[in-house]
């Protein structure tokens, strides 16, 4: 149980810094995005800084508790659903953005829809990373039965 909740805060604080990044870089966008090489330098550090980053913290955090090939595995897996995660959480966040307009007023629709993003892009990346861990684990006890023997 200690290891589903330590991959999930991992992946928590991932898809934060994945959200936070592309929030960034939308904001910056708005300015630098006026000349065709603007636009091009942009898109490609949109699709990649972000994700990126947040996978590599990814790595680095998960060698603490688990094996190098697990954390690898899992960091490969956060990264490659993220973009895909993000689209579906950015559909999604209309929902609670909506809501928050309602209840709280026009000031809380952007916090409300951040929020709603990390959380969305957190559930479906903890999902994936938790099927590429059991995954790669039962990998790993076929490629060497009789270390898991004991």
């Amino acid at each position: 149980m200690r290891d589903k909740f330590h991959l999930f805060i991992a992946v928590g604080k991932a898809a934060f810094m994945t959200a936070i990044g592309y929030s960034a870089l939308v904001l910056l966008g708005l300015k630098v995005a006026t000349t065709p090489t603007g636009q091009g330098v942009l898109i490609i550090a949109g699709v990649l800084l972000p994700n990126g980053f947040a996978a590599w913290w990814m790595f680095r955090e998960l060698q603490k508790q688990y094996t190098r090939r697990e954390s690898q595995a899992i960091a490969t897996a956060f990264g490659v659903v993220t973009p895909l995660s993000l689209a579906v959480a950015v559909v999604l966040s209309q929902i609670p953005g909506a809501y928050a307009e309602m209840v709280l007023g026009r000031r809380f629709i952007l916090p409300a829809i951040f929020v709603s993003v990390t959380v969305v892009t957190t559930l479906l990346g903890f999902a994936a990373s938790a099927s590429v861990l059991r995954f790669t684990r039962h990998l790993d006890k076929a490629e060497h039965p009789q270390s898991h023997e004991a």
